[in-house]
């Protein structure tokens, strides 16, 4: 799979507004009477969620909520410089953007700082990688089959 991110982060949004509706975040796309309506990133599209059951947000990588869809290929790093460590390789056998997905826990400058499958946290270069508000295909998706990452 070829880079999908490479030099077009900076046109991506780093906050968006959000619906939280029983511990999931949605992507806010309007309000329609008593309701929001709401999408997945996918187009996956949700049934409206009541206004009085849910809350609207705003989320960003600064705050360290959403996650962030990493190229294949990519050393993710011990600290926000490309001369730290190399601690992970992002996986280069994913079969859909899904796979490359990692929960955001920041932004530092240009990286993001990124939770591992294995529970340890790392830094991507921004550049490298897209944040979004909401996870990528429903409620609750596990981000990585832990086979195929790799080391």
């Amino acid at each position: 799979m070829a880079s999908l991110f490479v030099g077009l982060s900076n046109c991506f949004a780093q906050s968006a507004k959000v619906v939280v509706f029983e511990g999931d975040a949605y992507n806010y796309e309007g309000t329609n009477g008593d309701c929001y309506e709401v999408s997945w990133l996918d187009g996956y599209e949700h049934d409206p969620i009541p206004v009085s059951k849910a809350r609207l947000e705003t989320f960003s990588a600064e705050k360290g909520q959403g996650w962030c869809y990493v190229n294949p290929r990519v050393n993710v790093r011990q600290k926000p410089s490309i001369k730290a460590r190399v601690m992970f390789k992002t996986s280069s056998d994913g079969e859909n953007m899904a796979d490359y997905a990692y929960p955001c826990f920041g932004k530092t400058k240009n990286w993001y700082k990124i939770k591992l499958p294995n529970g340890r946290f790392g830094y991507v270069r921004q550049d490298l990688a897209r944040w979004q508000a909401s996870g990528f295909t429903g409620p609750r998706r596990k981000p990585h089959n832990l086979s195929s990452v790799s080391y």
